[in-house]
């Protein structure tokens, strides 16, 4: 059995408070979510992720938000993140999600900077021996999960299709 990092646990000093959030010296666990407002509020898998916390003693705060400004706060790192997705065909998608250059751009909204990382991700792109990469990029997987970088939440499945000709063979 994997044993819970020790900073998101009680024995990192995080006691369940009288209203069931965990406090530490007098702070309480608290997050802001950055969410988009479609018009008829934040979506429901926000809204879940907000319970599903409450649950386990972390207040999440709902900002919740046209796009443009959505967009602004995360260039900023002015929230705790935002809910996103990467849909990508390579996992150097993973570069614009985690790399330090990409702060206050692209999609690094989780505002990381961390020279191990950008390492990492840098010899992914360098690597053409298919295990090789497939270990480095595992490795990049685990370090992103154990830093709590980014909370996977579910996998898509997208299906891609492109004509024959298209795809530059022939039919």
């Amino acid at each position: 059995m994997r044993r819970r990092p020790a900073r998101c646990s009680a024995e990192a000093g995080w006691q369940p408070g009288s209203d069931g959030i965990r406090t530490k010296g007098g702070q309480r666990l608290e997050i802001i979510l950055n969410a988009i407002d479609y018009g008829g509020g934040p979506e429901p898998a926000v809204q879940l992720i907000q319970s599903s916390l409450h649950e386990v003693g972390i207040e999440v705060k709902l900002k919740t938000q046209a796009r443009p400004p959505w967009y602004e706060d995360n260039y900023r790192c002015a929230t705790h993140g935002p809910v996103m997705f990467l849909r990508s065909i390579d996992p150097d998608g993973l570069f614009a999600l985690f790399h330090s250059s990409m702060v206050g751009g692209n999609f690094n909204w989780s505002c990381v900077k961390n020279a191990k990382l950008d390492q990492m991700l840098e010899q992914g792109r360098r690597e053409f021996d298919p295990a090789k990469r497939r270990a480095i990029y595992l490795a990049i997987e685990k370090l992103a999960v154990d830093e709590a970088l980014t909370v996977p939440l579910l996998d898509d499945l997208s299906v891609w299709a492109y004509r024959a000709e298209r795809a530059g063979r022939e039919v």
